[in-house]
């Protein structure tokens, strides 16, 4: 970034290098360890395949998501029915 403005990193600008800050990391965890790596066909391009215990909570998770919706349907037209007081 220092040389795209033009100037020359440790001569017009002094560089101090502190090391890691609290926190910080040396490098990104791309896969969750549980997960199965696959390659595609591309050779720099990975995927995550989720285990089957995760897949097994997603179809809950979107089972849930449907129910809540009929719920809510049916909360909204039964409450529409009833008469006001």
């Amino acid at each position: 970034m220092i040389s795209l403005y033009g100037y020359v990193p440790g001569k017009d600008i002094e560089i101090i290098f502190t090391g890691l800050r609290q926190g910080e990391k040396l490098h990104e965890e791309l896969f969750n360890h549980d997960e199965r790596i696959e390659r595609t066909t591309h050779p720099k391009i990975l995927r995550a395949v989720p285990n089957d215990t995760q897949l097994h909570i997603l179809e809950k998770l979107s089972f849930i998501d449907i129910a809540k919706e009929v719920f809510m349907k049916d909360l909204y037209y039964f409450l529409s029915k009833q008469k006001k007081t």
